[in-house]
């Protein structure tokens, strides 16, 4: 994963320039269908089964400042930050598929061994 701020077409040369390197260097070959160019401020990513994205102002946290003079200032924290969302539905079934949970909440279960 790589992550930089700029235009799509500084992404895609990018792409290209390290699609080389991996190859004439490490032997490795990138997967065109799995090598994606997202933009995280309009849609979401998947990596390693976890969803990142940029939240919109909506999302970002309020900070609540207290001035000198008794006036209260609410103010977003610069909403630049990441969120990172793990499947957790996802990981309690494989976990209780496994037998490590009793139930679909992630429960954990006791291993008698």
């Amino acid at each position: 994963m790589v992550g930089i701020i700029g235009e799509k077409d500084f992404a895609e040369t990018l792409k290209l320039g390290i699609g080389e390197f991996l190859k004439k260097e490490l032997s490795l070959d990138l997967s065109e269908e799995k090598t994606k160019i997202t933009n995280l401020g309009s849609e979401r990513a998947r990596f390693l089964g976890v969803e990142f994205h940029i939240p919109n102002p909506r999302e970002s946290k309020l900070i609540t400042r207290n001035m000198a003079d008794g006036r209260k200032i609410v103010s977003r924290v610069n909403h630049v930050r990441i969120f990172f969302k793990a499947p957790m539905k996802e990981i309690y079934a494989d976990l209780q598929k496994a037998g490590f949970c009793k139930d679909d909440k992630g429960t954990p279960g006791a291993i008698n061994k």
